[in-house]
């Protein structure tokens, strides 16, 4: 009984925020996160967020959700690396059908907070951080940008900064 009763709350939560339309939650409830999307909306309520900012979190979780069903990932293969594919490549040429939120600044942190839910919730394994190679790749290249090069810190900053996103971009796996 309490829990019927929790869940009738918590639709009359999500009915106060006044999310989405009706047909735009079932879309939304329709992709391979739609489990958790109220889960995910309870979350944020309960962290203060602002409606909008919800509403827009919601949004990109559910175009994620979409974007997940049509490449056949399953919540358990998110990882980072996933999120960084939807952000970075699927985003360019988004013509997903609407709701699908625009991939903004909000977008990694929409993904990240969503990843930290389906971490708590034991949806996705919490994962070791993965060593690569490129670490040691970038410190070595700085060595050389200084010792060599004579760049300024600023200028190798930059560069470190530039040449670890295209590495991370050209052999990370989607």
């Amino acid at each position: 009984m309490a829990r019927s009763r929790e869940s009738c709350g918590s639709k009359a939560r999500m009915k106060r925020v006044g999310l989405f339309s009706s047909n735009v939650r079932q879309r939304m409830a329709a992709t391979h996160l739609g489990i958790i999307l109220e889960d995910f909306a309870r979350d944020l309520q309960a962290a203060k967020y602002s409606r909008s900012t919800i509403q827009e979190y919601l949004r990109v979780a559910g175009h994620f959700g979409f974007w997940l069903g049509r490449r056949h990932l399953t919540p358990q293969q998110i990882t980072p690396g996933v999120m960084d594919c939807f952000v970075r490549l699927h985003s360019a040429g988004c013509r997903c059908p609407k709701p699908a939120a625009t991939p903004a600044r909000g977008c990694c942190k929409a993904l990240h907070r969503l990843l930290e839910l389906l971490q708590s919730r034991g949806f996705v394994a919490q994962r070791r951080a993965t060593l690569t190679p490129i670490p040691g790749l970038i410190g070595r290249f700085d060595h050389y940008i200084s010792q060599v090069c004579g760049l300024a810190d600023a200028t190798r900053l930059v560069r470190r900064r530039d040449s670890r996103q295209f590495l991370i971009w050209r052999f990370a796996k989607c």
